[in-house]
């Protein structure tokens, strides 16, 4: 319990309590957005780069990325088996990560180092969108950052948000 919290901002104020505790994303699982995109996407700091600085260090690529079958290098999704055997998505497959914000080109890592229900991608890939022009076109180097929000975290915190974001992982086909 924080006394300095409970009288800055009140005993009940609903985006900072005086005391931890666990506050739902407005467009979170339980959001009527989840019916729409079923996955949370977690948006982690990659060891092999600091946000885009080192993405144009081979060898350094050649540790994380995927070559598809275009010679394009992709960013990876971590996807648990259960959610990619229900969308057919095989290990090493380009699939499209999206929401109603954006559209990302990412390789499928089939693991189940993630549970079922979550996805994850590291943030700091460089961003190339078919058309720079266009809001949510699709980009093809695995720019995490177009499918968060910029709406800040609460009154109180002014940062994006980039855990929590409700997604949906397809197969990718050129026609999409």
């Amino acid at each position: 319990y924080s006394q300095v919290l409970a009288d800055h901002y009140g005993e009940s104020n609903p985006e900072i309590a005086p005391y931890p505790r666990f506050i739902e994303p407005k467009d979170g699982r339980n959001s009527p957005l989840a019916k729409k995109y079923p996955l949370v996407i977690f948006v982690s700091h990659p060891k092999f780069r600091f946000h885009t600085m080192q993405e144009n260090v081979t060898w350094l690529r050649k540790l994380h990325k995927v070559k598809g079958a275009d010679g394009h290098e992709y960013e990876t999704v971590w996807i648990n088996s259960y959610d990619a055997v229900s969308r057919h998505i095989k290990q090493g497959d380009i699939v499209t990560v999206f929401n109603d914000k954006g559209k990302v080109l990412a390789a499928a890592y089939v693991t189940e180092r993630i549970k079922p229900g979550v996805v994850r991608m590291y943030y700091g890939a460089n961003w190339q969108p078919d058309d720079p022009t266009t809001p949510g076109s699709l980009d093809r180097g695995g720019s995490a950052n177009v499918l968060t929000s910029n709406e800040p975290a609460s009154c109180h915190a002014y940062f994006h948000r980039v855990h929590h974001i409700m997604v949906e992982v397809r197969k990718w086909e050129e026609k999409n």
